[in-house]
């Protein structure tokens, strides 16, 4: 044990807040990947809707596209959402 009594209250003080940054830092990331998850949904359900609605062949191809580069997004997104809770737990 440290002999100073201001030493140990330091590193009383650091192995509380230690954690406590780690878990703020963690739900952050969290948060944001979810509100992106989320865009990312968004923009593929308008993108579904304006494809039901389209009659054009050359727009429905793009649509498709469109919707294709959307759900590559949403699964990197979410691939990166799973990883982070392995790492977390």
């Amino acid at each position: 044990m440290l002999a100073n009594p201001a030493l140990t209250h330091y590193a009383i003080l650091t192995a509380m807040l230690a954690p406590a940054f780690f878990l703020t830092a963690t739900a952050s990331l969290l948060g944001s990947a979810n509100a992106r998850l989320a865009r990312i949904i968004d923009r593929a359900r308008s993108l579904l809707k304006d494809l039901a609605e389209s009659e054009d062949p050359e727009e429905r191809s793009l649509l498709e596209r469109r919707i294709a580069v959307q759900r590559r997004r949403s699964l990197i997104i979410l691939r990166a959402s799973q990883l982070l809770y392995v790492a977390i737990s």
